[in-house]
């Protein structure tokens, strides 16, 4: 059976960036690490094992950068996910609504 990073589109490229999960309209987020990446999806790893929904965004401040995301897999307190629109998003900070933070603590730093 192939290596699954042998089958993607794209390369992804091992990264340790800050992201939080978007969900209800940006009005409930949820910090992540964003283990890998590449302009088709990323490995993610948040902070304990939750339910994520199908879809929802995934905004890394420290790139400016926002993705809409289509869950693929979720194993423990990782995820796979698949951007829906390929192309970048940059949405202005004035154009976001007030953010309601579900989980105040980082990601544990043996997530590597």
């Amino acid at each position: 059976m192939p290596n699954r990073s042998d089958t993607r589109r794209q390369p992804r490229h091992p990264t340790y960036l800050e992201g939080h999960i978007g969900f209800d309209t940006r009005k409930l987020t949820l910090k992540c690490l964003v283990r890998n990446l590449s302009g088709l999806g990323a490995s993610l790893v948040l902070p304990g094992e939750y339910a994520l929904p199908r879809e929802f965004d995934v905004h890394i401040a420290s790139r400016g950068q926002s993705y809409r995301a289509h869950l693929v897999w979720s194993r423990g307190n990782r995820c796979g996910v698949a951007f829906t629109d390929a192309d970048l998003r940059r949405e202005p900070e004035s154009r976001r609504g007030p953010l309601l933070v579900a989980e105040d603590h980082g990601v544990p730093q043996d997530a590597a």
